[in-house]
This record gives structure tokens, sequence and C-alpha cells, in this order.
């Protein structure tokens, strides 16, 4: 019997990777996929679906862990207190809580934790209320009524028992402009979010929609979120997008964007981590509108040329893939300010990097690097610069010509001796050159020590090996 199932399971998987190769084949041609290749690749993508056992239960995890968005802590904390009613581990008998003698000065509710199977009616008196949350509990279906709060703005049921599309009944609203129904369980996108005429943002991540049918008529919509949803993006549903803003596609298990994905000339934003993308279609450089392009974790291996003809990127993220160099025409990004490469194979950068005015932020660390580039001075802009684990072997000296620096991190290399100029850098708030091979002993270790705690007594967090620990505070 064991047997039996080691053979069915490397028959399984012969059967996806020729799938795999015969997609591949097509990429490499630069052709648009005709039906035939369309269908290997989604047979390709349920294949990996069906090895992947435990993702329903990875992905509840995800949610279950969700950290609030930094536009979600701002608004919290914009909020002031008077104006907020927020109850955990609520349920029905303590609902009465809600009740307050100026309701209409209301304009948050918060009901988290708890054990509500259905919207309190009491919400109807807070005639000012903009954001509604009742998340984590065990809602059932969205009454009418809700929509007719003219106020209403911000809708948040994530992580209910939503499963029946049917059961969410929305109205005709102008107001309403954000919906969370992320983690319900959901199969289809509801209809009745149609009558939401002027729904700007949608989340519906870690349900189990497979398919983008009744999104094409949500004409106000410009951010979508399908975090965790196995949904196969070919042409047909890149037509149902066309107004889209910022595309969320997380862990959706995608094993290709199609070249199609041009047509989407509003895009600002793609998410695209957690996937198992092996390239990126040409066609991405039409996509003039693209400030962020995120692709961490999946399986690329070559960055096409083309993608450096985005003018206006400003935010690229290729941490966790399988790049082994950087072309020299990254250097064309004149308006790119936060540039994520570490976890791949780099060995070395372009000496083009250099012309990289905008550089603000830049992470190269768990790489191969031997080496920065003599023109990595020119980085005048720069403020965050984490090169740990690589095997730099002789600290970077134009470094020190970077004034703005902000954080240097150069623990886990191969650095043998660090100058005592590391003091000039006056905005320096961070600091890590340990775990180097520099000797810890004599008058060079001596000076390097009293500069790192001049550095310490700056304020600047310090990461130096001493010779029996740490010199280490803060962070």
């Amino acid at each position: 019997m064991k047997r039996q199932k080691t053979i069915s399971y490397i028959i399984r998987n012969i059967v996806a990777l020729s799938l795999f190769f015969s997609a591949q084949m097509a990429f490499s041609q630069g052709n648009r996929l005709k039906k035939y290749q369309l269908d290997s690749l989604k047979k390709y993508q349920k294949e990996i679906v069906a090895q992947q056992k435990f993702r329903s239960d990875s992905l509840h995890a995800v949610y279950l862990s969700r950290n609030t968005s930094k536009e979600e802590q701002l608004l919290i904390e914009k909020v002031k207190k008077e104006r907020e009613i927020a109850l955990s581990e609520n349920h029905q008998k303590n609902i009465l809580k809600l009740e307050t003698n100026q309701p209409d000065t209301i304009q948050s509710i918060r009901l988290r934790n708890g054990l509500l199977t259905e919207i309190p009616n009491q919400v109807q008196i807070f005639t000012s209320l903009k954001e509604l949350e009742i998340s984590r509990n065990k809602i059932s279906q969205i009454p009418k009524w809700l929509s007719s709060r003219l106020s209403l703005k911000k809708v948040s049921l994530w992580e209910n028992n939503l499963s029946n599309p049917k059961a969410i009944k929305f109205k005709k609203n102008h107001s309403i402009t954000t919906v969370d129904l992320s983690q319900n369980h959901l199969e289809k996108i509801p209809k009745s979010l149609k009558k939401l005429k002027r729904l700007e943002t949608l989340r519906i991540g870690g349900n189990n929609i497979t398919k983008l049918n009744g999104l094409q008529k949500l004409k106000s919509l410009r951010e979508l979120s399908l975090k965790g949803n196995t949904i196969f993006i070919g042409p047909k549903e890149i037509r149902k997008l066309k107004n889209i803003e910022t595309l969320n596609l997380t862990y959706c298990i995608l094993v290709y964007i199609p070249s199609e994905i041009n047509q989407l000339k509003n895009l600002k934003k793609l998410v695209l981590p957690g996937n198992h993308l092996v390239e990126i279609p040409e066609s991405i450089s039409e996509l003039k509108k693209l400030k962020s392009l995120v692709l961490y974790k999946n399986k690329i291996s070559i960055i096409p040329e083309v993608l450096f003809e985005i003018e206006n990127l400003s935010w690229l993220d290729l941490y966790y893939n399988q790049l082994t160099e950087i072309p020299k025409e990254i250097a064309n990004l004149k308006n790119l300010e936060i540039l994520y490469i570490s976890h791949n194979k780099i060995n070395r950068l372009p000496e083009a990097i250099g012309k990289m005015k905008t550089l603000k932020e830049f992470y190269a660390h768990h790489n191969q690097l031997t080496h920065l580039p003599k023109s990595f001075k020119n980085l005048t802009n720069l403020k965050y610069c984490h090169l740990q684990h690589n095997l730099i072997n002789e600290f970077p000296v134009g470094i020190l010509r970077l004034e703005k620096l902000k954080e240097i991190n150069l623990g886990n290399n191969e650095i043998e001796k660090f100058p005592v100029e590391i003091l000039n850098l006056k905005n320096l708030e961070l600091i890590d050159i340990s775990k180097n091979p520099y000797v810890k002993r004599g008058a060079d270790y001596d000076k390097l020590l009293q500069a790192m705690e001049k550095l310490q007594n700056r304020g600047v967090v310090i990461r130096f090996d001493t010779q029996d620990q740490t010199l280490n505070r803060g962070k």
C-alpha cells in the first residue's frame, strides 16, 4: 500500500511538471497563450492546490494573526474615544452597552471576538455612524437596513459566518466606500455588492472564491484584495478588473500572470507575494501608472529588462526569489525609492546602481555579495541600507559619503576592519557590524570601541562584538 502511494505521488508530480514545462515553452516564445495552454496552467494550479492540504489551516492562522494596517492604525488614533464604542468578547447579553445618552456623537463601533449571530438593531440609533466593525463573531447575514445608514462609509465583518452570498443583503447605497468580508468561507462574490454605488475598496481574502463573476458591475471599485483565494487569473479575468488601481493577489497559488495585464491602465499597486510565478510578462512595462510592484516569495530567476521601463515605479519588492543578478537597466527606474532584493542568490550589483538618485531604502541582505560597486557612494538620498548575511570582505567606504543614512546593517559578513569615520554619519540611528571577523584587540579595536561608545551616547542603536559580549542597546 505504501509503495502504491509512493508511485502515485511520483506520477502526480511528473504530470504536474509536464504541464508546467509545456506552459513555460509558451512563455519563452513570448506568445499570448492559447486555450489549451491556459487549460494546462489551470490543471497545474489545481495540482499545486491538491498537494497543499494544509492550506486552509495555514490561511486561517494567517488571518488569526492579522496585523492592523498602518491606515487602520492611523484611523484608530484619530478617532476620539468619545466618538467610539469598542467592546471585545461581546455576546448578546452585554450588547446593551451600546446604549448611550448621545448616540449622534458616535462615529465608530467595534465589536470583536464575540458570539454575536446578527448585527444588533441598536446600531440603527447611531445617526452619525461612519465605521462599523463586527469581526470574529458569528454573524450569518447582513440586513437591508444596514445600508440605509446614510453616514456609514466602512463596514468590516471579517471572520464571521457569512458563507451564503444571498444572506448579504445590501440595498442601494451611495455612502459606503469600504467593505471587508475576509475569512467568511464565501464561494461567490455577493451580487448585492453592486448596489453599493460608491464602493471603492473590497477585501474578500481568505475565502473559497474561484471566479470573479460580478466584479465588472462594481463600477467605482478601485482597490481589491483577493488574498488567499485560489483564483486563476487569465485574459477573461483581467477584463473584469479594468478599473482597479490596487490589486492584492497574495497567496492565491498563481502560476502565471497573463500578458493581458497591460489592459489594467489604471493600476498603481500590484501585490503578488507567496505565489508560484516563474516569470513576469513583458507587457507589464505598459502599466505607466504602476508605482508599487510586490513579487515577494515567488520563483522568479530573471527580471525582464522591460520591467525597468515603468517610469513611475517607486517600490519594487523581489524578496525570496531565485535571482542571481540585477541588470544594469535597473538604473532606468528614475523614481524608485524602495528596493527589496534580499533572500536571493545575487553575487554582484551593477555599477549603474549609483545612478538611482531617488533611492531611499535598499535591502539586499541574505545574498552572496562580496563587495559594493564604487558608484554606491552616489546614492545620496539613501536612508536605510541593510546588507547583513552576505560575503562582503571589505568595508564599503562609499557608505561614509551617504550623509542621510539612518540605518546601516553589515552584520554577518567577512569584514576585518571598520573605519572610525562612521562617527561622521550625523543622522545615524542604527548600526550593526556584529558577527564579522575583525580582531577584538589592539589599537585599532580600541579606537573602534571608542567610536561605538560615542555613537551609543548619541542615542544610536549599536550591535557590535566586544571581547566578551555584543554591545547592544535598543533593538
